[in-house]
């Protein structure tokens, strides 16, 4: 599954296999749309434990919890994001304005947006980033990793 933006879609029970890339499940729609009006969509008991995960976006209020999210070293879940966000910006500030500090700021910057949208707890996974993080995006996944409240480990 390619190129799915899910912004009115319910989706239970449902098992994924295979690739999911450039890939968005919402909470919540976002539209604003008298023919599309704004709707609390279900998200809820799915299992992606088996699906090869790249780039994809659990939005505006979907909640980790109610899935079976896949396991192992490339992926992790942010729990209470906005003060796990801001805890981690604060020590990167403290690295002294360096190149790496400045690119994990920037990174988390990106995440902080999705915060700021609806969503409290952040789904990441280290495949297929997208172009305008992969350049950072190892370094911030390790600069996070002591900031988790549970770690995937192998799976």
């Amino acid at each position: 599954m390619t190129d799915l933006q899910a912004r009115t879609a319910d989706f239970l029970d449902c098992v994924f296999t295979g690739k999911l890339d450039q890939v968005t499940f919402f909470g919540k729609s976002d539209i604003d749309d008298p023919l599309s009006p704004l709707r609390q969509n279900e998200v809820a008991g799915n299992d992606f434990s088996n699906a090869d995960i790249g780039d994809i976006n659990f939005l505006a209020g979907v909640k980790l919890e109610a899935q079976k999210l896949p396991r192992g070293g490339d992926y992790m879940v942010i729990n209470n994001a906005e003060s796990v966000l801001n805890k981690a910006r604060f020590d990167a500030l403290r690295m002294n304005n360096t190149d790496r500090g400045l690119e994990i700021i920037k990174t988390i910057d990106v995440f902080s947006e999705v915060v700021a949208g609806g969503q409290a707890d952040i789904f990441v996974s280290k495949r297929r980033v997208p172009n305008y993080l992969k350049s950072t995006f190892d370094d911030f996944f390790d600069f996070m990793l002591p900031y988790l409240s549970h770690k995937f480990g192998s799976a």
